[in-house]
């Protein structure tokens, strides 16, 4: 079996990560289960304006958390300034430069109905675990 060192990984996750564009995190509103052939216009098909991209910040270089390397930004908080509620399935993030679906996330309980002058919050993390 193949194993990669700890060390390794997070020296592999962080080079990756550094070397995509400016990643933008942002909300979808369509009933989706993303999965792998998740194209990004799947998921901004009536896309609220308030739930568009967000350019990431606050990275931290990569970081073993109970010993899997992980990858964090700054949370984001997304205002619904639209005077309606909207329901929320999940986020995404993207890569602005390449124009690309880098991976998303289905909500926990989704949807999410956020009120109107609500907030939704998403905290960004990315792992990459050695596969036993």
């Amino acid at each position: 079996m193949l194993v990669v060192p700890l060390s390794e990984l997070v020296e592999r996750l962080d080079a990756d990560l550094l070397a995509l564009g400016t990643l933008s995190v942002a909300l979808f509103t369509v009933n989706v289960d993303p999965t792998d052939t998740t194209v990004l216009a799947d998921l901004t098909v009536g896309q609220p304006s308030w739930c568009t991209a967000v350019v990431l910040t606050g990275y931290s270089a990569v970081a073993p958390v109970a010993g899997v390397p992980t990858a964090t930004w700054s949370a984001v908080v997304f205002t619904n300034t639209g005077g309606t509620p909207v329901d929320v399935f999940g986020y995404y993030v993207s890569d602005e430069t390449a124009g690309l679906l880098r991976w998303s996330e289905r909500a926990t309980g989704a949807p999410i109905t956020v009120p109107a002058g609500g907030t939704f919050t998403v905290f960004t993390q990315y792992t990459r675990k050695n596969q036993p």
